[in-house]
């Protein structure tokens, strides 16, 4: 017969108690001893607890022949061994707090037992785990200053960062709470490669809510961030095309910015200024009823009076909307020449058909305001007619002299008679005048003529070959100076610059001067490696001495030519930086050794991670020749484990000690031999894997037959 034995179901073993108890015939039977009752309480099977936390065990226990204090109860871990054995107390409860487990799977057998050999036993699983860092949250959409408008759905967004969890191993959680009760339906999400988790929200109510984020990482760390007093607001509320005002303030149609109370009301047939009117104001609506709108010509809407094809009147208004005051009356210069009759119904002027007269200039006494050319400040004119209104003509005016020079215009010689320096009797000057009255105008022999300088080339500078005028004859400029007259980009005027033929562009007797311009900078290089110095520079057209063009990268060291951005860094002993890039015997430098890197401190370095370094240690972790590690994530597993294990490496798999294979412990089974001899064993060669639980032959009974007791067992690896 066989039995097992499990958490909370006591082993009665009545039958094997039985058979061996029986003696020889007529003989009395010895009494029977039950097995005592096993209960735990706590730890619960499969508990996960953080490492370095007390964890509290707890049995009860009962025993029919026995009291507690007959009774001993001993718990044992696989990795820790023996924990404690305690007596139960009067109740029948026995427990202990043990703290500093260590980190792992342990598999927990308590068992209890009384005076006269009776038993029970259970076994449970405790997870020891670390729970890592947990994870950072920061609520990143909505920004402080936004709201949503209630029924739209609105983004949220969060930015998690977790340093031991992948992001498809994070969940964000976000909510709207109005006194601490959820509004809306929450949302979640996975965080994406960014380390971004989305969603959307939705409320219909309007109000201050308060926005939270949760994230959760795979051990149930978790973090948090809030928006506090987020505004959700009503759609009537909501200014949708932003013009500054919502439907509550007014706005007739919030999809057009447009459109609002304070607008203007524009010819468009839509009710602009939400007042209930359309259009009114504009220049489609006749305002003052006179049958014409500002579209038909009326220039004042707000008078009855004024419209086109009313009667022009003498009062200084446009009665009939044609642009002009006034015209056809006495007070209005009808033919354009700043003059308007004038007389008894006006002592003044009040407008003109020229736009060019100046309505405060006009003057009153036009003897005839049909002739434009006809009036009192025309001049007058050798024609038998009175121009100007004086009653005296042609001679007999005294204005036909109106210069004094003592000719007149009308039957003498005077060609100019506004000015009395024209005359006959005048001297030619350059001035586009004729002084003489000669029939010629500014003559070469005019008494101020001007030296002219040839220009063959066109740049306005001219040569020493000289012409006197007026005015500049054909290729003739006023001035002269120019060094190379058949080279228009030689000239005093010209700009200087460097160039390969050193031309003397500015004529001033040098070439490629301190005034020449596309200088170049140029640098100090002593050493002569192709590397200057950026702190040492000429300015010049052209290079000289040591000094040379930049090549972009620059000479930390200009007295040794072995050192410079272009040389090899070296590990050597006087710390150099031969490569000037202002690190010295960096990894990778000429040299140096290989070292591997011992991420988990075992002595054991990762052949995948090799970098040359002067000395140990110059990189981070890299400090180690030795490139055995299976694992550098683990320090347990390495080439010198020898301890078997329930648990995979930090890097999965079983094979602790880097032999490249997961040696198991127990790889035989059980058997009952001769006389129920024990041999200790898996159940029917069924041998479990690395970390998986078997059932183990742990004892044989004899009976009729052997009856064989298994437990649970894990496989070990290494």
């Amino acid at each position: 017969m066989e039995h097992e034995v499990s958490m909370k179901i006591p082993s009665l073993g009545l039958m094997s108690i039985m058979m061996g108890c029986a003696g020889t015939a007529g003989e009395k039977a010895a009494p029977l001893n039950a097995d005592p009752l096993l209960e735990v309480v706590s730890p619960e099977d499969g508990a996960n607890i953080l490492v370095g936390e007390t964890v509290r065990f707890l049995a009860y226990t009962t025993d029919a022949e026995s009291g507690p204090e007959e009774l001993r109860v001993s718990w044992t871990s696989d990795l820790d061994g023996d924990l404690a054995t305690q007596t139960p107390d009067s109740d029948g409860n026995a427990g202990t707090e043990v703290s500093g487990l260590s980190q792992g799977a342990h598999r927990i057998e308590v068992g209890v037992y009384d005076p006269d050999g009776g038993q029970a036993e259970a076994t449970l699983l405790l997870n020891i785990y670390d729970p890592g860092v947990p994870p950072e949250v920061v609520l990143i959409l909505p920004l402080e200053d936004d709201y949503a408008i209630a029924s739209i759905p609105f983004s949220v967004a969060a930015e998690v960062i977790d340093e031991d969890d992948s992001p498809e191993d994070l969940e964000v959680r976000f909510r709207l709470l109005a006194d601490d009760e959820v509004v809306g339906e929450p949302c979640a999400s996975t965080v994406d490669v960014d380390g971004v988790g989305r969603c959307t929200l939705t409320t219909d109510e309007p109000g201050l809510f308060r926005l939270t984020v949760i994230v959760s990482d795979s051990l149930g760390n978790t973090a948090s961030d809030e928006l506090a007093d987020f505004e959700v607001i009503a759609q009537d509320q909501h200014d949708g095309d932003e013009d500054g005002y919502s439907e509550v303030d007014g706005d007739c149609d919030d999809d057009d910015d447009s459109i609002h109370p304070e607008a203007a009301e524009v010819s468009d047939g839509i009710d602009n200024d939400c007042d209930g009117a359309i259009d009114e104001g504009t220049d489609s609506v006749d305002d003052d009823g006179d049958g014409f709108s500002e579209l038909d010509g009326d220039c004042d809407d707000a008078d009855g009076s004024r419209f086109p094809g009313a009667e022009e009147s003498l009062d200084e208004t446009d009665n009939d909307c044609d642009g002009v005051v006034d015209e056809g009356t006495a007070a209005f210069d009808d033919d354009g020449d700043c003059s308007c009759e004038g007389g008894v119904e006006t002592a003044t002027c009040t407008g003109s058909v020229s736009t060019s007269c100046v309505v405060a200039d006009l003057i009153t006494g036009d003897c005839d305001d049909a002739d434009e050319d006809i009036h009192p400040t025309a001049p007058e004119l050798c024609d038998d007619v009175d121009n100007d209104c004086d009653d005296w003509t042609d001679e007999d005016d005294p204005d036909t002299d109106e210069d004094g020079d003592g000719y007149s215009r009308c039957g003498g010689l005077d060609c100019d008679d506004r000015s009395s320096a024209v005359s006959p009797a005048a001297v030619e000057t350059c001035n586009d005048v004729d002084d003489n009255c000669d029939g010629r105008v500014d003559e070469d022999e005019a008494e101020d003529a001007t030296v002219w300088y040839f220009d063959s080339d066109g740049d306005t500078w001219g040569s020493s070959t000289t012409a006197t005028a007026c005015e500049a004859p054909p290729s003739h400029v006023i001035r002269s100076g120019d060094c190379d007259d058949t080279n228009p980009s030689i000239n005093p005027g010209a700009v200087e610059v460097c160039d390969e033929d050193d031309t003397d562009e500015d004529c001033s007797g040098t070439a490629d001067g301190p005034d020449a311009t596309g200088k170049l900078t140029w640098y100090l290089d002593t050493d002569g490696d192709g590397y200057p110095i950026e702190s040492m520079t000429i300015t010049r057209c052209d290079p000289w001495g040591s000094y040379i063009a930049a090549v972009g990268e620059w000479d930390c060291d200009d007295s040794r030519a072995w050192v410079n951005p272009g040389e090899a860094e070296v590990c050597d002993y006087f710390d150099t930086d031969e490569d000037c890039d202002g690190e010295i015997n960096e990894p990778g430098s000429e040299g140096g050794t290989f070292y591997f890197r011992d991420f988990d401190r075992d002595g054991f370095g990762d052949a995948s991670r090799m970098e040359m370094l002067c000395e140990a240690g110059d990189l981070v972790w890299y400090d180690t020749v030795n490139n055995e590690d299976c694992c550098d994530y683990d320090g347990s597993a390495n080439p010198d484990a020898t301890t078997y294990r329930t648990i995979e490496t930090a890097c999965g798999g079983y094979d602790w000690n880097c032999d490249g294979s997961e040696t198991k412990r127990w790889t035989h089974t059980g058997s009952c031999g001769t006389l129920c001899g024990t041999s200790t064993g898996w159940r029917y060669s069924a041998e479990p894997d690395c970390g998986e639980v078997g059932d183990w032959l742990y004892d044989c009974d004899i009976g009729f037959g052997c009856s064989r007791d298994y437990s649970a067992k894990t496989q070990e690896c290494r």
